[in-house]
């Protein structure tokens, strides 16, 4: 094979795009996914136990895949007009392959072309290796593979969605697919959903609010789309703080909908309840994570609700706690949480307010009005996650610890509306000018987060629908994978 029959068969293009078509290479369809530093790519084709020859269509998407990671590695001037092309020999893929496998691609380059004599792309070839001889470059990308039954594929997705059909999840699936231990892999979508946000990869508008004041409850709509995961989703969620005696209903209750982006079906149909607390307590974490000192030890929480449980299991994730102390009003709730963590192998002990938030983490989550924290109980180095506040009108810490501390919100508009900071913002005793960084800002390196061991953090927490959207997908992938759930068609 020359020069020019291997520029015909594999042709250099930019930029790279998913191929739409694919050989019938095999019983199993696969679905690879790429992220470089600025773009989301995909690839489709079949799964094979032997090495994929060079010229398919699969070898092709892996080629130009490797192109992009051999620009990043080498430098944009190498490859302006003179790289010649790419060879995958002896690609395999292990196996067998299962659901979420990563896979390893070696791509090796073959030559330069259009390289003028005496030039630096001629020395650079010469380096590499000219085509056919010498050692070759070789450069690696791993791929998360979903390997899925040829006859459930389409084109429209990157996951395997039936045409016209939604997929069902009651909490009881949920709970199955997604288990509390499990909470690592929610903490890290969440924080990934956090860090996309801040790079303008997803839509959000501010989550919408319908008022039953005459039962003291409310209503919230709260859309996302995410252009990395390919998925938009919608959550209806309810807060009756009243519900538990008056009812005895949870007072937040979820549903959360799924949709193909690329049609609008609605896909997927599942409880969002447990969803919301574990993607709270995940958001929590992550703002541990990258707020609070490195060597934090003891965690404080004000109120025993059941949030109060979702943020002591994710926050032991990222920091190793020692001591765990907890305050609320009524002690038959405390008593619930310590049942419920001793479960867990989680052991907390209770104390009176003004002891439990002189901790090295505090956690707020009560449904307060008025502020119930002082600023002179609050030690240096603090690090608290006010989550409680989260309608118009709500808050929970002194003004004066806002107006000292650095705070970190999850999103402008929806804290300025409805978090810790709405009521002293629109009374003037903070402004704008208080508000340090999004938490996404944080994560991506925009800003930095804890900068010595003695300033007091505050990540306001309203709660975002992308971080449902993120965790309402993972559960999505995994029910596909595990066949859990029930089907129903939507369409004639």
């Amino acid at each position: 094979m020359d020069r020019e029959e291997i520029k015909r068969i594999i042709p250099y293009k930019e930029p790279f795009l998913f191929v739409d078509k694919v050989e019938e290479l095999g019983e199993k369809t696969i679905i690879g996914y790429y992220q470089t530093h600025k773009d989301d790519y995909y690839f489709k084709g079949h799964f094979v136990d032997f090495p994929i020859m060079p010229g398919s269509l699969i070898v092709e998407a892996l080629g130009q895949i490797a192109t992009i990671l051999l620009r990043k590695k080498l430098g944009e001037n190498h490859f302006s007009k003179h790289f010649l092309a790419y060879n995958i020999r002896g690609v395999q893929f292990r196996k067998p392959i299962f659901p979420g496998e990563k896979v390893t691609l070696r791509a090796e380059v073959l030559g330069f072309y259009d390289a003028p004599p005496g030039s630096e792309a001629e020395k650079f070839a010469h380096i590499l290796g000219q085509a056919f001889g010498g050692d070759e470059l070789k450069c690696e990308a791993r791929f998360s593979i979903a390997v899925v039954d040829k006859k459930k594929f389409t084109k429209s997705s990157p996951f395997q969605i039936q045409k016209n059909t939604m997929l069902i999840l009651s909490q009881k699936e949920v709970k199955k697919i997604l288990p509390l231990s499990q909470i690592k892999e929610v903490i890290r979508v969440v924080e990934e959903a956090f860090a996309d946000y801040a790079q303008n990869k997803v839509q959000m508008p501010p989550k919408s609010y319908l008022y039953f004041k005459e039962v003291e409850g409310d209503l919230r709509i709260m859309p996302a789309f995410s252009s990395r995961l390919k998925m938009a989703g919608t959550k209806i969620v309810n807060v009756h703080p009243l519900n538990p005696l008056r009812e005895g209903l949870p007072t937040v209750m979820a549903t959360i909908i799924l949709n193909n982006p690329q049609n609008g079906l609605p896909v997927a149909l599942m409880d969002g309840t447990y969803i919301t607390g574990l993607r709270t307590g995940a958001g929590g974490a992550v703002a541990v994570k990258y707020l609070a000192r490195e060597n934090a030890s003891t965690l404080g929480v004000v109120g025993a609700g059941e949030q109060a449980f979702y943020q002591i299991m994710a926050i032991t994730q990222v920091r190793e706690i020692k001591e765990i102390v907890v305050f609320d009003i009524k002690k038959e709730a405390i008593e619930k949480l310590r049942s419920l963590l001793a479960k867990e192998n989680i052991e907390i002990k209770d104390a009176p307010l003004e002891e439990v938030v002189k901790k090295d983490i505090v956690v707020t989550a009560t449904p307060s009005r008025k502020p119930i924290i002082k600023r002179e109980w609050i030690l240096p180095g603090t690090h608290i996650n006010a989550i409680g506040a989260d309608a118009e009108g709500k808050e929970e810490l002194d003004p004066q610890i806002l107006k000292e501390g650095k705070i970190v919100i999850d999103d402008w508009a929806q804290a300025t509306h409805s978090g810790e900071i709405n009521v002293p913002l629109k009374k003037g005793m903070i402004t704008e000018a208080d508000i340090y960084a999004s938490l996404g800002e944080v994560i991506i390196g925009k800003k930095k987060g804890r900068e010595n061991e003695e300033e007091i953090t505050i990540f306001d927490s309203t709660g975002l629908a992308i971080q449902d959207l993120y965790t309402a997908t993972l559960v999505y992938q995994k029910a596909k994978e595990k066949e859990e759930g029930r089907e129903i068609k939507l369409l004639e």
